[in-house]
């Protein structure tokens, strides 16, 4: 049984701080209004080892030049202290930028539904202004309309995965099945007015806002479950036919549920 390759909490730290000290070097840092950071590593329930940094940049012009600067710095920082995250992610830092007039327009995606309300509850100001006042609130239309998008781009994702999976890329899709049943599940809340990141946060949520799906609960717990052994070792061949059965039932589930149509792949129900 494989274990995971080690990547110390303090990589993590120590790749933050050098792209927060990266603003005051570019050659656009006057362009450069905020950085944040988001996702697991924000809320401080990451994973070392499994989690990816999500980077948010602000800026006030130039973005394409900021764009393409930041990501070429994430890739060798990367390089250099998240080396064993490549082989889950392709990008181990996601560096995302925006505009100041974007978010004044609200055509930003931070203004976006889930996304929205994911930001200003755990997005962590790391350099420059704070710029979260500036974001207008989406509606509760707005966020379910932004939710059903999200479930569409997740079920053409799972689509375009097949049954069968490549050794060279086994973590890759492990981390996105299992990106899909989670993000899937905080979109489904995020719909019904519950904001949640977290996977277990997410779980027991699930249960509260969705207490007649019963068979989801059980997906849904059962691939909490299976995510905290690949925190410590690579899953078996059995495990992750499973974790793939799982995101089949659970995001076909939800989107009939949200009324969101796809060509799902047939395929017996999974046991538990």
């Amino acid at each position: 049984m494989k274990k995971k390759g080690m990547v110390p909490k303090r990589a993590y730290q120590e790749a933050i701080e050098e792209l927060i000290g990266f603003c005051g070097r570019s050659r656009y840092r006057g362009d450069i209004v905020a950085l944040y950071l988001g996702g697991s590593v924000a809320r401080g329930d990451f994973s070392p080892g499994r989690s990816d940094i999500d980077i948010y940049v602000v800026a006030g012009a130039n973005k394409e030049g900021i764009e393409a600067e930041f990501k070429a710095a994430a890739k060798r920082i990367a390089e250099e202290r998240l080396e064993e995250l490549f082989k889950v992610h392709p990008e181990p830092i996601g560096v995302t930028v925006t505009t100041v007039s974007e978010i004044r327009e609200g055509k930003s995606f931070l203004a976006a539904g889930f996304e929205y309300h994911n930001f200003m509850r755990t997005g962590k100001l790391l350099w420059g202004r704070d710029i979260k006042p500036l974001i207008p609130k989406p509606s509760r239309e707005e966020g379910r309309a932004a939710a059903k998008q999200a479930l569409k781009e997740i079920c053409a994702l799972l689509m375009e995965q097949g049954p069968q999976f490549e050794e060279q890329n086994r973590e890759r899709l492990t981390y996105q099945l299992f990106a899909a049943i989670f993000r899937t599940a905080c979109i489904a809340l995020c719909g019904e007015g519950r904001y949640v990141g977290g996977k277990g946060e997410a779980v027991s949520a699930f249960r509260e806002v969705y207490p007649q799906e019963r068979e989801l609960h059980d997906v849904l717990s059962q691939s909490f479950i299976l995510w905290k052994e690949w925190e410590r070792r690579t899953l078996t061949d059995e495990e992750l036919r499973r974790l793939r059965g799982f995101s089949l039932e659970f995001v076909s589930r939800i989107c009939g549920l949200w009324g969101v149509a796809a060509a799902w792949p047939k395929g017996p129900r999974i046991k538990r």
